[in-house]
């Protein structure tokens, strides 16, 4: 008995920092990222839907992180451009699409991500070069917009 008391202690010691009560109202990580994000914020943004996709603090979702990091990738986080860039490659949340994926992991990438260079190699093994012309057409054409017409 006393393993199990010393694990479910455990387990709510961590769960202190995730939760604080304020004015008698049980307040949460996800409650102030979703306010943040919803104020236009887009580091919060990118905190929200990485909360939606592993179900942190909320029920996890493949649809909802999309609106999320589609915001936050739209204002130019980096980030969320990855992360957008990951569910277009994977079909989560959305149907797969290896241009979506090429053109978000090409604006993360001129931001300067590393990761976003990797991405886009592998990438570049699994499309035609058709598709690659394509992408980087995609690409110049949401740069110029300001993340604003990226397909």
């Amino acid at each position: 008995m006393r393993p199990i008391l010393l694990l479910t202690t455990f387990l709510f010691s961590q769960h202190a920092f995730a939760y604080e009560w304020i004015e008698n109202v049980f307040y949460s990580e996800f409650d102030e990222a979703i306010a943040l994000a919803k104020k236009g914020s887009p580091r919060a943004q990118l905190n929200v839907g990485i909360m939606y996709a592993d179900g942190e603090g909320v029920t996890q979702s493949d649809k909802k992180p999309i609106k999320w990091f589609r915001k936050g990738a739209e204002q130019g986080n980096a980030n969320a451009q990855m992360q957008l860039g990951f569910m277009h490659a994977n079909g989560f949340g959305v149907n797969r699409d290896a241009i979506q994926a090429y053109v978000w992991w090409s604006m993360a990438k001129l931001q300067g991500l590393t990761s976003a260079s990797k991405e886009i190699n592998q990438l570049k093994a699994y499309i035609t070069a058709e598709q690659i012309a394509y992408g980087e057409t995609q690409a110049t054409n949401c740069y110029a917009s300001q993340y604003q017409d990226c397909g």
